[in-house]
């Protein structure tokens, strides 16, 4: 089974800002560029966006962006550009719903007047959702990308990198679904 992770904007962002990240995701992840794709941007509808807060619906999102059809081995990331929450939690980096194959990530608190940092902040935040897709629970290495952030400091941080422990985890996992592929 060949890998597919699809980076998935909302509306405004563009497709061609999205896609100069994908060589900077191929550092990390052991697939090649041609297993990055970039989508049109899509609409989030307005009942995502919870007035009172000022924030949007992750789950919601991920609704949206989990919609079929998917092919075997794709996997979907929402990159979003306001601040996202879920029930419970004052605000999310990002989830991921592993069963749906789909993350989402807000941009909103991730951003920095230097564009480098805000940068360093997404390319982390999609790996470390790319990670719970892929199975990887949250680590206590400190800079891992799979490591909590409870704060945008953390995420500053920790990563884009994933510690060997989790490195060798997900490289085991690509490889093992690659393999019980052929096999079938």
């Amino acid at each position: 089974m060949e890998w597919h992770i699809v980076l998935v904007p909302f509306t405004p962002l563009q497709p061609e800002n999205i896609r100069r990240w994908t060589p900077l995701l191929t550092r990390h992840v052991p697939l090649a560029e041609r297993n990055w794709a970039v989508t049109d941007p899509i609409l989030a509808p307005e009942p995502a966006y919870t007035i009172r807060r000022r924030q949007w619906h992750a789950p919601w999102l991920i609704d949206i962006v989990s919609r079929p059809p998917f092919s075997a081995g794709e996997f979907r990331i929402g990159i979003h550009p306001g601040d996202l929450y879920i029930p419970g939690f004052n605000f999310v980096f990002g989830l991921a719903e592993p069963s749906r194959r789909t993350a989402v990530i807000g941009l909103s608190r991730l951003r920095s007047p230097d564009p480098a940092i805000t940068q360093h902040r997404i390319i982390t935040e999609i790996l470390h959702e790319l990670g719970h897709l892929l199975g990887l629970q949250h680590c206590r290495e400190p800079r891992c990308t799979m490591y909590f952030s409870n704060t945008v400091e953390d995420t500053d941080r920790k990563g884009p990198g994933f510690c060997q422990r989790c490195r060798h985890r997900l490289g085991h996992r690509l490889q093992m679904d690659t393999t019980r592929a052929r096999t079938r």
